[in-house]
């Protein structure tokens, strides 16, 4: 006799990031970019359990950090935060859903 045993789909983080803007480092003379913002959500399989972002503008600006209690089932496809600033996108960051 043979025992099936369903396994739960593993709980995980997954996180990218993406630049904007581009300015001109004096100091090494390349281009550099404005900030850099990072978008991830926290799920397992169709449940996604909250999402986490920052973002960083360089030394002077410092960064900010912050977590959502976005939750809930979610159909197959993918799960998108955007930074906005000054009433436009600057940059957006997409994760897949299983």
């Amino acid at each position: 006799m043979a025992i099936l045993l369903a396994a739960a789909p593993a709980r995980a983080n997954s996180a990218d990031c993406v630049s904007w803007g581009a300015g001109k480092g004096i100091a090494i003379g390349a281009t550099v970019p404005s900030g850099v913002y990072c978008f991830g959500v926290n799920s397992s399989g169709h449940q996604v359990y909250g999402t986490y972002g920052t973002y960083y503008t360089g030394w002077r600006y410092g960064n900010a950090n912050w977590t959502t209690g976005v939750h809930g089932p979610v159909p197959s496809g993918r799960v998108c935060g955007s930074l906005r600033g000054n009433g436009k996108v600057l940059a957006t960051v997409c994760e897949p859903i299983p």
